[in-house]
């Protein structure tokens, strides 16, 4: 069984992080297929950005990045 027939009621995604090196802002590479597999199964979803904001400039474009994706 998959998914909600397996008793998985919510899913959280990671859908990207900034790198610490030149912190570029980057899609998890799973983050796609998560979400697709997840909405295939029916399960309710979340998604999350790991922040390494260091102001508000920075804060404001990861969530703008994760509304655009």
């Amino acid at each position: 069984a998959a998914g909600a027939d397996a008793g998985v009621d919510f899913a959280m995604v990671r859908v990207g992080y900034r790198t610490k090196v030149d912190g570029e802002m980057k899609e998890d590479s799973c983050a796609r297929y998560n979400l697709q597999e997840a909405a295939k199964q029916e399960i309710p979803l979340g998604v999350y950005y790991f922040s390494t904001a260091i102001n508000e400039e920075e804060a404001v474009a990861e969530a703008e990045w994760v509304v655009d994706l």
